[in-house]
């Protein structure tokens, strides 16, 4: 009795196991390539035909108890479908990144022109690559030599969710934004200004000292690459949500570099 009782057990677990490798197959390779695109698709109805031609045949699976699980499946999927709950795509996706054009082995070429096409100022911009994905999703990490400005030498970039690559500068009382928008063969090169609140001066004075300082304990190799990354960061995210809470920055600049 107790051999028939294990076996019993054994043959729920494998069902079990069955029917839940469908589910997560019908959840990863057809329920979520379908969660995007337009609400309005024309091909729905044909679609769906195929789709129950497909997934609801008895040939398939291997078990009556994963067959009818896989039914169960498939017949909300189709509903959810129906009802516009799943929305079919029929877009080919672009997966490359901006960060997949940023070449860290180029040294781009910026210039400023003026209304009669006069170049007034140029500068030149490099990167390398400290962390491609850093501690968060999108948020790879880049040493930036930027040649232009006062402001002008090696900062820490990062990506922000927005995939632009940004970083901060501090020069007497503004904090300055620039971030770049890579493409192809060229990158855009944007900067804008914002003054800073009495109040903050201290304290971004601060950040941004502790910041330089550990860049240079960096670059003499006397403090981690970890240790700073921290510091730069605390500056870098003061000054995002200082930009992010203040309506009057200025744009300074928007060049493209080659």
């Amino acid at each position: 009795m107790k051999k028939k009782t294990n076996q019993s057990t054994m043959n729920k677990i494998v069902s079990g196991l069955i029917g839940g490798l469908i589910l997560w197959s019908i959840l990863n390779f057809v329920v979520k390539p379908l969660i995007k695109g337009d609400k309005n698709n024309n091909n729905s109805r044909e679609y769906i035909n195929n789709f129950k031609k497909k997934y609801m045949t008895e040939e398939q699976t291997p078990t009556e108890r994963a067959s009818t699980e896989r039914k169960r499946v498939v017949e909300k999927i189709i509903k959810d479908i129906e009802e516009g709950k799943i929305i079919i795509s029929t877009k080919e996706e672009d997966t490359t990144t901006n960060s997949d054009h940023l070449n860290n082995q180029k040294v781009y070429s910026c210039a400023l022109k003026d209304a009669n096409n006069i170049d007034t100022a140029e500068w030149t911009i490099s990167t390398n690559a400290i962390s491609k994905v850093g501690m968060v999703v999108g948020s790879g990490k880049y040493l930036v030599e930027n040649s232009c400005c006062p402001e002008k030498g090696q900062r820490l970039g990062i990506y922000d969710k927005d995939a632009k690559l940004k970083w901060f500068d501090l020069n007497d009382e503004n904090l300055y934004l620039n971030l770049i928008e890579t493409s192809v063969d060229k990158i855009k090169h944007k900067k804008f200004s914002l003054k800073i609140e009495p109040t903050e001066i201290e304290r971004f004075n601060k950040l941004f000292n502790g910041a330089e300082n550990a860049k240079k304990g960096y670059n003499s190799d006397l403090v981690s690459v970890n240790s700073y990354i921290s510091e730069e960061e605390k500056f870098f995210y003061s000054a995002k949500t200082s930009f992010k809470n203040n309506d009057n920055s200025i744009s300074v600049f928007d060049v493209e570099c080659k």
